[in-house]
């Protein structure tokens, strides 16, 4: 396994943290405020990075949505900074043009996404199973994480 942990984190309502440690893979969808503690207690600190995907709402989206969104943000940095780990942010656009994945203007906003779950799924195929096209969230999670670990290749 490698030295380096990287996180990638999508707060999004249908958000995902993933993992990357080596040739290890790890998603899970975003938990709950409750359940998060419990899982970032069990983990053991290690030579970790972590990119946050920096959100805001979008006009015409429901106050609920914008919450979770809020929530989860929140959720991650404090987390971050339960292990003393400054969290890189990232926007949107930033990690997604690492990736070519602009939107184009005459496709729709699934196949948009589903963009992501196929870059996903080329660049990890030992993650397949775990990249549904329903979860587009852990497939953007996952490639935060890739972005970076990339970046800090350089």
């Amino acid at each position: 396994m490698s030295d380096k942990v990287y996180v990638g984190i999508d707060p999004g309502a249908k958000g995902a943290i993933a993992v990357i440690a080596g040739d290890l893979v790890l998603i899970q969808d975003m938990p709950k405020p409750e359940e998060a503690l419990g899982i970032f207690k069990r983990a053991q600190p290690v030579d970790c990075k972590v990119a946050i995907e920096q959100v805001h709402p979008l006009p015409g989206q429901s106050c609920i949505a914008s919450f979770t969104y809020g929530e989860n943000f929140l959720l991650a940095f404090l987390l971050a900074l339960w292990y003393n780990i400054a969290p890189v942010m990232v926007s949107p656009q930033k990690w997604k043009k690492h990736y070519g994945l602009k939107k184009n203007a005459d496709e729709t906003k699934s196949e948009y996404k589903r963009r992501s779950v196929e870059k996903a799924r080329e660049l990890f195929p030992q993650a397949v199973d775990l990249l549904k096209a329903s979860k587009d969230g852990r497939a953007e999670a996952l490639l935060i994480a890739n972005w970076l670990r990339e970046q800090d290749a350089e």
